[in-house]
């Protein structure tokens, strides 16, 4: 069975430096991080739904939801991560 490719944008700092640089995985994922700063992760994640998972506030992502932009695809990347450990 081929590995699950997906997409993940964060913010570049201590705790998400070991994703971006690899040193950290899980057996059966291909994870591709995006490092980028808050205003334009956030933007391209809410508007185009661009990363199969982003580090969101959840102000940015409770206001989408209000504003009728949020998708059965943008749920919390905690929802995505523990379907996928199963």
């Amino acid at each position: 069975m081929p590995n699950l490719r997906l997409s993940l944008s964060c913010g570049d700092y201590d705790r998400t430096r070991p994703l971006i640089e690899g040193g950290v995985g899980a057996p059966g994922l291909d994870l591709t991080v995006i490092p980028l700063s808050s205003a334009e992760r956030h933007r391209r994640f809410v508007r185009h739904l661009e990363f199969d998972a982003c580090e969101l506030q959840i102000a940015q992502y409770l206001a989408s939801g209000a504003a009728g932009r949020r998708s059965r695809r943008s749920r919390c990347s905690r929802t995505a991560a523990s379907t996928t450990a199963r």
